[in-house]
């Protein structure tokens, strides 16, 4: 049952596999916006502003890339 579950993980994603193998490309920099939003998200836990939080969020990851976080 594992390894079949395994094959049709492994066909679902071929594409991306194969993808990885052949040009090197990853979701490495989704990944690391994603964990730099969470983190942003865990430092403003009970912000009761949402407007100014969200206008926080996108001014932080649509600005010029700076270390902000």
């Amino acid at each position: 049952m594992e390894m079949e579950n395994f094959k049709s993980m492994v066909e679902r994603n071929e594409g991306i596999i194969i993808n990885y193998f052949v040009k090197g490309d990853t979701n490495a920099k989704a990944e690391n916006i994603n964990s730099k939003i969470q983190r942003f998200i865990m430092m403003n836990q009970g912000t009761r502003d949402k407007e100014f939080f969200y206008f926080r969020l996108a001014k932080l990851f649509t600005s010029a890339p700076q270390n902000r976080i």
